[in-house]
């Protein structure tokens, strides 16, 4: 038992915590790959792991791109040497997930520490949507 949940029963903190769970947006919290999985749409889910993806905005279709960091720092070896690799945005949910600092400003303090702590270490500089690549020319 947790110091917070001192004096209460089992059976009361468990009816809260399922009450609790029964008014969050799973749509704020979960990665939007497994969500569009989860929902069928395969395609969408795992685009990024095709060479491209098709993409169109305002009518006018294209062809999107999803480089991974190891293809840049690769393709830029020769002239540059990696001072940092950051993955950002690796827990903290996209800015297309409309109000979600507002309606959970304490779940988004979290996150974004949780960025913070983790984000310059392997697997997790790599295997997110968004990162920052620091060169310096040699």
């Amino acid at each position: 038992m947790y110091p917070a949940g001192e004096g209460l029963s089992q059976a009361f903190l468990r009816k809260a915590i399922a009450n609790a769970l029964t008014r969050v947006d799973w749509r704020d919290t979960l990665a939007p790959e497994l969500l569009m999985a989860l929902k069928g749409k395969f395609r969408t889910a795992f685009r990024r792991l095709k060479k491209s993806a098709p993409a169109h905005i305002e009518g006018v279709h294209f062809s999107c791109y999803y480089y991974n960091p190891g293809y840049v720092i690769k393709a830029l070896k020769k002239e540059f040497d990696v001072v940092t690799l950051k993955g950002v945005c690796i827990t903290v949910p996209p800015e297309f997930y409309q109000g979600f600092v507002e309606r959970y400003p304490q779940w988004f303090a979290r996150l974004k520490k949780t960025d913070a702590a983790i984000g310059t270490h392997f697997p997790f500089n790599r295997c997110c949507d968004h990162y920052l690549i620091t060169l310096q020319k040699k």
